[in-house]
């Protein structure tokens, strides 16, 4: 699996490269460069009815700028997840007393694959940003049993802003903070640390 995901990453960092070369070919001359990231994420998912599930990932992301502050990335996330959530099965108390429970522990797979666009400016040996990203999430679910439980938005789309913080230990080594939320639904919610490497010094920012 890692070996597919890391497959599918470089070409997308491919196609992103080809889509900067082409916004920016009119533009001024631009140091053109590129870089990717790993990092790992806490994340929350809003469910139903008030119930979320929560979990970690692990996110490989390829970015390319298209101008001195301004780039664009894909991200391709994989972890797991575990929570109460709503279910269409009845659950009985273990008290035996028939007491219908409308909810059941989740345990599952979590995966996402989103584009964004991003907006930075470095401070000496900190930059910081604000991101958008858009894209579709998917959760399987099951309960203690193995059971699939269909759970209200475990497969959606999603809307997130961000805002990160990068801290430039070289050139091209960076270790950042990101954390982001919903814009569809706030109780969606992400936070983790990412390692970057830049394969132009400090992007071509100035």
């Amino acid at each position: 699996m890692p070996g597919d995901y890391c497959e599918i990453v470089a070409n997308v960092r491919a196609l992103l490269i080809l889509v900067a070369m082409g916004t920016t070919a009119s533009a001024d001359p631009w140091r053109f460069t590129s870089w990717d990231e790993i990092g790992v994420l806490r994340t929350r998912l809003d469910m139903a009815d008030g119930y979320a599930v929560t979990g970690e990932a692990v996110r490989f992301a390829p970015h390319v700028p298209i101008g001195p502050n301004v780039y664009i990335g894909a991200e391709l996330d994989t972890g797991s997840l575990s929570g109460r959530v709503p279910s269409d099965a009845t659950y009985r108390s273990s008290t035996g007393g028939g007491e219908q429970v409308p909810t059941a522990a989740a345990t599952g797979k979590y995966g996402a694959v989103r584009a964004l666009i991003g907006v930075r400016m470095r401070f000496g040996m900190l930059s910081v940003a604000g991101e958008f990203a858009a894209g579709l999430h998917a959760a399987d679910l099951q309960d203690a049993y193995g059971q699939e439980i269909s759970a209200t938005h475990a497969n959606s789309t999603e809307l997130e802003g961000r805002a990160r913080v990068d801290l430039w230990v070289s050139p091209r080594l960076t270790v950042g903070a990101i954390a982001g939320v919903g814009l569809d639904d706030s109780r969606d919610a992400t936070a983790g640390l990412m390692l970057g490497y830049h394969f132009g010094n400090y992007d071509g920012m100035r």
